[in-house]
């Protein structure tokens, strides 16, 4: 049970483990895929009527740009921005496959999931929710299928138990999951073959890079109440570029909860970046506690004490 008010934030380090590539990766392999006009993911953006044109452009562009993260280039060239959330979300969904929900290393789904229990009231009185950068929907389905199996739940019994751990998608989800949107929710799973496309499409309407997301969208608001009333506030796998930890409102906190961090391959000059973010005058009883640099997510909820 974790009885301290506990919000964990979740960036793209939370996610690799359950087949997702990290900012990086993830601009390398669209780049590699886009070049040649023979590729499935080419053929797939000419399938949504982007022009072969525009895409040689997005993709000459963004490798010149020199960023390692796409949601980062397009808050730069909003010409490219539907292209590029298409490809984007294109190469997410492959990665939704139950299978990779179970990895045999890193697995701190696992982990929380024992803190939690390990019985259904235990976690009903845990005091847990959950800030998601993310745009997969690796966390909600595991979620889902962990109080399915382990109390042997149907999928309508399992719903109202779901509350018990709210999760929140600051910058949107890649569509619903059926058991969120019986009538429209896709399930959890790599699209059936001919269907990548439509697929691909419908995801990216459920995304939006940095510059999309208003400060009075609903999650971002409630994102916001979760940390402000929270006792200690948790980032895993998180990148802490400085418009998101702004946008969370963390430095006009008007409590000062214990802050943790991980901080895998980590530099010590890019630690004393990221301390300073938190920093505030007013609030400096709990700076934030980093992870080592040798220590990824999994090892971090193991050797720290961010959940009591």
């Amino acid at each position: 049970m974790i009885k301290r008010k506990t919000v964990l934030v979740l960036g793209a380090g939370a996610s690799k483990p359950y087949g997702f590539k990290l900012g990086g990766e993830l601009t390398n392999y669209i780049y590699k895929e886009l070049a040649k006009e023979t590729t499935q993911l080419f053929s797939l953006l000419v399938d949504l009527d982007f022009s072969p044109t525009h895409i040689i452009e997005f993709r000459r562009e963004l490798r010149r740009s020199k960023l390692r993260s796409v949601d980062r280039f397009l808050e730069q060239r909003s010409e490219f921005r539907e292209v590029g959330k298409t490809a984007i979300a294109a190469c997410l969904i492959e990665g939704e496959a139950e299978e990779n929900l179970y990895p045999s290393e890193g697995d701190w789904h696992a982990e929380l999931w024992e803190r939690l229990g390990p019985k259904l009231e235990d976690i009903g009185n845990s005091h847990l929710s959950v800030v998601t950068f993310n745009y997969d929907r690796s966390f909600d389905q595991f979620l889902y299928q962990a109080f399915k199996s382990t109390f042997g739940l149907s999928d309508q019994r399992v719903t109202p138990y779901l509350q018990y751990v709210p999760i929140v998608h600051v910058y949107g989800q890649l569509g619903a999951l059926p058991h969120q949107d019986p009538a429209s929710g896709r399930a959890y799973q790599p699209p059936a073959p001919g269907q990548w496309a439509t697929e691909a499409g419908r995801a990216r309407e459920g995304i939006k890079i940095v510059s999309e997301g208003g400060e009075d969208d609903r999650e971002l608001r409630v994102a916001r109440e979760w940390i402000g009333g929270a006792e200690s506030v948790c980032f895993l796998g998180f990148g802490y570029l400085p418009k998101n930890v702004e946008r969370l409102g963390l430095r006009q906190r008007s409590g000062d909860p214990h802050l943790w961090g991980s901080a895998f391959d980590v530099r010590d000059d890019e630690r004393q970046r990221i301390k300073v973010l938190f920093r505030t005058p007013e609030l400096a009883k709990h700076e934030i506690n980093l992870g080592g640099r040798d220590e990824d997510v999994l090892e971090c909820l193991r050797q720290h004490a961010f959940l009591q």
